[in-house]
């Protein structure tokens, strides 16, 4: 662990805590004068109907922060390029997804395979540039292991594969105040930890940026929020998060640190899947955060639990990097 890496981390995470703080502020004072309200879904818990008309999009301040920071202290390198595009070309179909729903005054956009289709195609993009560009980052750290498996022709499939589940998990998490935010915030840490181990400058950088861009946005997005961070955030931050984790190796890790967005879209998988074959519910509703405010507890506590969950894997994640050196 390398004092330079120490530094450029730290000064990436005060920087982007500071322009965070200041670009959300005035991000929101631009979608309240474009009036970028938040449509809610009338199928939703009733407690989301007051959040109708707050500012949505509020994951541009998010992306416009990270390459801010990330550009002073990493500039354009060949990694740092990867995990900007990861973030910022999912990002850019969840803004054309937010803008549809504004216009159409409802909380539909794109329609699933529409968006499904973009994202395939974006991953499969991705997933070929770190392919040819980054090709020593084809191999994957094995957990509580020190071999590096190289997927070779596997790297592109199961990359894409990996953006793809990545970026919905996280979408499908940001119902809840400051829930994706601060549950990614947590994951973040994590992969500071891992890049400062294994002396990933750039790595480090962008987890640390991304890590000051989250926390300045929950200042402004803890229950009640004042702004929201759209599919425009979600999206990307689910693809900065992969691209983040590619470019150290340690995708595999993705499901341990990310456990809380692993339980997200498996929540809606299973309660899809299981009324489609019986025409029952296993959760009263899904995702999984608005089937605990459904049963009672406010949306606050299950943000507190999840929260608590997504600190935990990352002392556990953290212990398996510790075991691999």
């Amino acid at each position: 662990m390398g004092v330079r890496i120490i530094i450029l981390v730290g000064l990436s995470l005060l920087t982007s805590l500071v322009i965070g703080l200041f670009v959300t502020y005035l991000t929101i004072k631009v979608l309240k004068m474009k009036n970028a309200g938040q449509n809610i879904r009338d199928e939703g818990p009733e407690s989301h109907k007051q959040k109708a008309g707050t500012p949505s999009m509020g994951g541009i301040a998010i992306i416009v922060t990270t390459f801010i920071t990330i550009f002073i202290y990493s500039g354009f390198t060949k990694t740092s390029i990867g995990i900007l595009l990861s973030g910022i070309m999912f990002g850019a179909v969840g803004f054309l997804d937010d803008i549809l729903k504004i216009r159409k005054a409802h909380n539909e956009g794109l329609t699933s395979k529409q968006k499904f289709l973009l994202q395939i195609i974006i991953g499969l993009g991705l997933s070929i540039y770190f392919a040819v560009c980054l090709d020593s980052h084809m191999g994957l750290y094995l957990p509580i292991s020190k071999i590096t498996v190289n997927l070779s022709v596997f790297f592109i499939p199961f990359v894409t594969f990996i953006f793809v589940a990545m970026v919905n998990a996280v979408n499908l998490t940001d119902g809840l105040d400051g829930l994706a935010a601060g549950s990614a915030s947590f994951n973040l840490v994590f992969f500071i930890v891992a890049a400062a181990i294994f002396t990933s400058n750039d790595a480090g950088v962008a987890a640390a940026s991304l890590l000051g861009a989250c926390a300045s946005f929950l200042y402004y997005n803890l229950n009640p929020a004042k702004v929201f961070m759209g599919d425009t955030g979600s999206l990307a931050l689910g693809g900065f998060i992969t691209g983040i984790a590619l470019s150290l190796k340690m995708t595999l890790m993705l499901p341990i640190v990310c456990l809380v967005f692993v339980i997200e879209v498996v929540s809606v998988i299973i309660q899809v899947a299981v009324f489609k074959k019986c025409g029952k519910r296993v959760f009263l509703m899904a995702p999984l955060h608005h089937h605990f405010e459904e049963k009672g507890l406010s949306e606050t506590e299950v943000t507190r639990k999840f929260w608590l969950l997504s600190f935990m894997m990352m002392l556990v994640s953290v212990l398996f990097i510790a075991l691999w050196r």
